[in-house]
């Protein structure tokens, strides 16, 4: 009778590891690893490269605040979003000759005296921190400081030529978005823009 039972049992595990095996499934007992088998996991899919930066164009630069804000005004207006943007930059404004510093170290006045006998009358003596320099002219081309060098030359005096700026504003009106192209001198006409002395550039 044992006999019987137990061939009844072995046969209806086999037909439960049979079923398994045909189901997907596989008894598993506790405690006992299984490997999984299968497709892999789908991947989420790959990050899509970023746009390419939008273009951005500088209108500019305008005689005035006045003009670069009638020029955002009438952009805006065309739809566009402007940036009014000013810069400061330094132009030239001329070159100054000086004496050189050895003559006038302990006491300016010989030095400036002989220059102005000499019928240069523009010469004057400059407080320059701690110490005093001879100014032989201010010109607004440098021909004409080398000119005077010459004759401080001359003199048997040397002289130092030094470019002279000044801070001067520009100011622009930033386009995002918008090509060079876009911002023709033919379309800004017929925004009303006045185009003269205009340039078209790559925002900073």
């Amino acid at each position: 009778m044992l006999f019987f039972a137990l061939l009844v049992a072995n046969l209806l595990f086999l037909a439960w590891v049979r079923w398994g095996v045909a189901d997907g499934t596989l008894p598993v007992s506790p405690g006992q690893d299984v490997a999984v088998t299968g497709p892999p996991p789908s991947r989420s899919p790959a990050t899509t490269p970023g746009q390419p930066a939008l273009p951005c164009t500088s209108l500019g630069p305008f005689p005035d605040v006045t003009a670069q804000s009638r020029a955002a005004e009438l952009l805006g207006a065309a739809g566009k979003a402007p940036r009014s943007r000013t810069e400061t930059l330094p132009v030239n404004d001329g070159y100054w000759v000086f004496v050189a510093d050895a003559p006038t170290a302990t006491d300016p006045q010989p030095t400036l005296a002989a220059i102005r006998r000499a019928g240069i009358d523009d010469a004057y003596v400059i407080p320059d921190g701690p110490r005093v320099r001879i100014a032989v002219g201010m010109f607004h081309e440098r021909t004409g400081a080398e000119q005077r060098a010459a004759e401080l030359k001359r003199l048997q005096l040397t002289a130092v030529i030094e470019e002279h700026t000044r801070k001067e504003p520009r100011y622009w009106v930033d386009v995002p978005g918008e090509s060079r192209e876009g911002l023709s001198a033919s379309q800004r006409a017929q925004w009303g823009i006045k185009t003269e002395g205009l340039l078209t550039v790559t925002c900073p």
